[in-house]
């Protein structure tokens, strides 16, 4: 990809770029407070790790543009930085102990190596109660220098006393455009560009997954076709199970690559390389998951495997009701299967496509509960049994 700016990275934010710019060259306006909202894929965390850089770097931060090669660049990308802490879970919520026993300390203490100390706590949604109000007291009386940014999908979604104390910047979802763009600067060919950007509404992570990734992509779309393949019951419970095993397997691959990967970076941190013996002295830091830990780690990541399989089969509903509301067939995210929703668009009436985006809207907030996920999933796509009259 082809950089003219390091900010480049944040793609259809140039409004939010330019705002954070001007407080990293005017730092006398600079907040100790933030608060980073945005839909998933809007690039909140790529937000927090470019105003980082810009706040630390050595070279030409103070220009409001970092250099990105810098030491200090390099370690906030590479989350090595002994002055920036990211903060984040793979559990429903984060726990209060760890906020209070991990978190908090941190932001006393005076930078190693830069201007500022960084705490980013991504997902501030997850964050309990009695978490938020602890971090007020570091809102209300804030250490000179250190900055926190708390990132979240809206604001709503943390205490308004937080609200009130925290510079509050929104990232809007990319344009289409905005996203095609920046697959075509990555090499991707003009036409899938442009239907990898449709199908990803928006989200800049997918796109750029589904557009380097032919696996991935044939994956999505697989998810498109069980959404119009659910004929009989016998389908239903079939899908709800190759889901299930799928994200069973995925949820644990990717908890324990993510275990692997903080341990590779405390290493790092301490000195040590990937096969150096632990001395007893950092042992202490390197303290594994308990078995329940670890499983509601694998929990919460299964979770949000299945959702986002929800959310696709919910945008080819969402594609249908498209063209039977409008009849464009350019407004289609998913120009890929482009003739199997309109096929449906024609052979389903309109309550009945509402229905079915209603049963999968409700099934989306029933796995963040206790319930079987299987049987959610069971029960989600018996919802979606297509008609006898639009099969045969």
């Amino acid at each position: 990809m082809l950089i003219v700016s390091i900010w480049d990275k944040l793609v259809g934010q140039k409004e939010v770029v330019e705002e954070l710019r001007q407080y990293a060259i005017n730092r006398e306006r600079l907040a100790n407070s933030w608060l980073f909202t945005g839909a998933p894929g809007s690039g909140r965390s790529v937000a927090a790790e470019l105003f980082a850089q810009t706040l630390l770097c050595e070279v030409s931060g103070g220009k409001g543009e970092p250099c990105g090669e810098c030491e200090q660049c390099r370690m906030v990308e590479a989350r090595t930085h002994p002055d920036v802490m990211f903060v984040k879970t793979n559990q429903k919520q984060y726990k209060v102990d760890d906020i209070r026993s991990k978190v908090m300390p941190i932001a006393n203490l005076t930078p190693k190596i830069g201007k500022y100390r960084i705490i980013y706590i991504e997902d501030a949604d997850r964050l309990r109660q009695e978490s938020q109000n602890s971090l007020l007291k570091y809102f209300e009386e804030p250490e000179p220098l250190t900055i926190w940014i708390l990132s979240c999908p809206n604001r709503g979604d943390v205490l308004p006393t937080i609200q009130s104390r925290a510079r509050i910047v929104n990232l809007k979802i990319p344009s289409d455009l905005d996203v095609e763009m920046s697959l075509k600067q990555d090499g991707i060919e003009q036409k899938k560009a442009q239907d990898v950007s449709r199908l990803a509404a928006g989200h800049i992570g997918l796109a750029k997954l589904w557009a380097n990734d032919e696996e991935q992509l044939k994956l999505r779309l697989r998810n498109s076709a069980i959404a119009l393949g659910v004929h009989k019951t016998v389908d239903a419970v079939l899908f709800a199970e190759e889901v299930d095993k799928e994200a069973d397997r995925l949820a644990e691959e990717k908890v324990q690559a993510e275990i692997k990967k903080d341990e590779l970076l405390l290493r790092k941190e301490l000195g040590l390389g990937e096969n150096d013996k632990i001395s007893k002295e950092f042992q202490s830091f390197f303290k594994s998951p308990n078995k329940d830990d670890l499983k509601r780690m694998i929990n919460r990541s299964k979770q949000d495997y299945i959702d986002i399989i929800l959310q696709e089969i919910l945008m080819v509903y969402r594609d249908i009701t498209l063209i039977q509301s409008q009849g464009k067939e350019e407004l289609v995210y998913n120009q890929f299967d482009l003739d199997l929703i309109k096929k449906y668009s024609l052979a389903l009436t309109k309550k009945e496509v509402e229905m079915r985006i209603e049963k999968i809207e409700e099934a989306r907030k029933r796995i963040l509960t206790n319930a079987s996920l299987k049987l959610i999933l069971e029960s989600m796509f018996c919802s979606l049994l297509l008609p006898t009259r639009v099969l045969s």
